[in-house]
């Protein structure tokens, strides 16, 4: 087992105006992933401010129940009758269609109960269960040759929905997308300097240290230590080796409940907005690797001007920043979760 956590402390000097321009300092950060190895700056220390708990305006407002029946079989598109005789998928509360705005060759839209305005400490793991056997069912279901994707969640208007109904969304072509090549880049890399794969190297790395959350239902979460956004991300990586199609129903279920549980221990945080990266969705040529999953929560910088929490750092450097020490963020989220 050899997995490298890698940082750089600077301390930056100037002439404080807050103290009669006497000399002062600040301190930065720069951390560097340990599978990736891209870069992360941990700078502007302290969290941003956290949003009142409240459903905002423009969530309720644009809160119209098309996702819920009787909308949903009314208007929301279909799968061609060769592709899919019954037209849609569905589960329990839950629906699975064609995105009317692809990103890609198979683009589905999972609709996740039938709420339309579900909030983040109401969502259902059950719901959330469903939503996920109608994409391992959609995945499993495609040809071979395209079944390579990602399994992505935009939850309310910081993070990027503009429906309030919590919805997953998919993409397959069978192209890699970046960042996971990027990933089976660097878990090759570790196989060949160390014989192990990388994700059991890292869970035990990480295990019972700063940045461990817990462990349940055969996953085990664990806070990034080079997050790449403001409020650092939550890894979710399961115990046994696989990918979507070849997930059990309980694997599933577990994941459902730690969605769930994040949503609720963040919503309580003043975070209640967050994406969700779930994959692989497929086996790929490479080492053993497992199904893992990443809540990546999103704020507002200043929430009156709604100002992003994407700034050139991140787009311009290609490079993550976080605001907040994740080993800090680990143990709130601990104690929120205990709560």
């Amino acid at each position: 087992m050899s997995v490298e956590f890698r940082s750089q402390t600077l301390w930056s000097e100037f002439l404080d105006p807050r103290e009669d321009f006497a000399p002062s300092k600040a301190r930065t950060e720069t951390r560097f992933h340990p599978l990736t190895g891209h870069a992360t700056r941990v700078a502007h220390i302290g969290m941003p401010p956290r949003e009142t708990y409240a459903i905002p305006e423009e969530v309720a407002s644009a809160s119209i129940p098309i996702f819920a029946p009787p909308m949903v079989t009314q208007i929301t598109p279909q799968y061609r009758p060769e592709d899919l005789p019954e037209g849609r998928y569905k589960r329990g509360k839950s629906v699975l269609f064609p995105n009317l705005n692809p990103y890609d060759l198979f683009s589905p839209v999972i609709a996740i109960g039938d709420q339309p305005l579900a909030e983040p400490h109401k969502l259902d793991p059950t719901d959330i269960t469903d939503a996920l056997i109608l994409a391992r069912t959609f995945f499993t279901d495609l040809d071979a040759a395209v079944h390579v994707g990602v399994v992505g969640w935009n939850f309310w208007p910081a993070a990027g929905s503009s429906i309030p109904h919590p919805h997953f969304q998919a993409v397959a072509s069978g192209r890699l997308p970046d960042r996971q090549a990027r990933e089976l880049d660097g878990e090759n890399r570790h196989i060949e300097a160390t014989g192990s794969p990388y994700w059991p190297d890292f869970v035990e790395a990480e295990r019972n240290g700063p940045r461990w959350i817990g462990e349940e239902g055969g996953w085990s979460a664990i806070t990034e230590f080079a997050p790449r956004t403001v409020v650092p991300e939550t890894v979710l990586v399961h115990e046994a080796e696989g990918d979507l199609q070849r997930a059990t129903d309980d694997a599933l279920a577990g994941l459902g409940v730690w969605l769930a549980r994040l949503a609720t221990a963040h919503a309580g945080l003043g975070v209640p907005a967050f994406n969700v990266i779930i994959h692989p969705t497929a086996p790929l040529d490479g080492p053993p690797s497992p199904l893992r999953a990443r809540f990546i929560p999103r704020v507002y910088i200043m929430e009156k001007t709604h100002s992003a929490d994407m700034v050139w750092v991140q787009l311009g450097l290609e490079e993550g920043l976080t605001s907040i020490v994740p080993e800090e963020w680990s143990e709130e989220i601990r104690t929120s979760l205990d709560g």
